[in-house]
Parts: C-alpha cells; sequence; structure tokens
C-alpha cells in the first residue's frame, strides 16, 4: 500500500475510517489538533429516543458525520458576530442617551423654547 493510498474497509464507518487512516496522513503531514476538525459530540449524557424512526434508527443516527466549517469560515463567521454585538451595544448606548435627553426636550417643548 502506497503513502497515498486509503484503505476502506466495508464494515468501517467513515469516522473510523478518518480516524485509522486520514488523521495519521494529517499528523504525518505536521498538522496540529487544532487544525484538524473532525466532528463534534453534541452530548456525553445518555440519549433518550422519543418515538421511533424504523428506517434510520439509533446505530446509523451515531455515525453521521455533521460537517463543521473550515477554521477560516469560523473565523470569519466570528469576525462577523463580534461586528455585530459591537453595534448592538452602539445602538443600546446610543437608546440610553436619547432616553436620557427626553426629559430635558420636552422640557423645552413644554416652555416653548423649540
Amino acid at each position: 500500500m502506497s503513502d497515498k493510498t486509503i484503505h476502506i474497509d466495508n464494515h468501517d464507518s467513515e469516522a473510523d475510517t478518518c480516524r485509522k487512516e486520514v488523521l495519521p496522513k494529517l499528523y504525518d503531514s505536521q498538522w496540529s489538533d487544532d487544525l484538524i476538525l473532525e466532528q463534534r459530540t453534541f452530548t456525553d449524557g445518555k440519549i433518550i429516543v422519543i418515538g421511533r424512526n424504523k428506517t434510520l434508527g439509533l446505530d446509523k443516527l451515531m455515525k453521521i458525520l455533521v460537517p463543521v466549517p473550515s477554521i477560516e469560515l469560523q473565523r470569519e463567521f466570528v469576525e462577523l458576530l463580534n461586528k455585530t454585538n459591537a453595534v448592538k451595544e452602539h445602538h443600546k448606548q446610543t437608546e440610553q442617551e436619547l432616553t436620557k435627553l427626553i426629559p430635558s426636550l420636552l422640557d423645552k417643548a413644554f416652555k416653548g423654547e423649540l
């Protein structure tokens, strides 16, 4: 088997194949764990099945790999989220300042100073 060949066993899931074949090749290429996004676990606890999906089943469900966006896309998302939060904070501060000005504005309006 050449260094670039990946052996896929019919009994292995996609995740098994990735762990056995792909990850070692990434490590050999000097990739670090922070660059490798394999899959994410949603819960460490027991999964309680409510209702039945007879075509999928729990075993098949647990083998489904959930795609994770690239690190570049994740960073871009975080940047946009930070910008959005900054705009929200600015709007909140502006609203507070305007709320403080309303009594003064009403006072001038009732005095006929507008």
